[in-house]
């Protein structure tokens, strides 16, 4: 049965395939979670007896380590993708 399969080449698809359709979709959806940490504080400003003035809501902030840490699995996906395409185009 060797002679027909080459078990190489089967492990090589194999942990391509995990890594494009696992890890992959892992980093990716750490970075949305990074991105969707945020600290929401209440927002309330010039109150007037009327409500003509009145501000209410709420202030989202985000810790610039999260961003950094978005961007990095953001960038990880886009490299991986293009070094994906460069495999599948390449000629050898």
């Amino acid at each position: 049965m060797s002679d027909y399969i080459d078990l190489k080449v089967v492990g090589q698809v194999v942990a391509a395939s995990l890594l494009f359709g696992a890890v992959l979709p892992l980093v990716f959806a750490t970075g949305l979670r990074a991105l969707s940490a945020d600290t929401a504080d209440t927002v309330r400003t010039g109150e007037t007896g009327d409500g003509a003035a009145y501000r209410s809501g709420f202030q989202v902030t985000r810790s610039p380590a999260a961003i950094a840490l978005a961007l990095v699995c953001f960038a990880v996906v886009v490299a991986s993708i293009a070094f994906g395409i460069y495999l599948i185009t390449h000629k050898s």
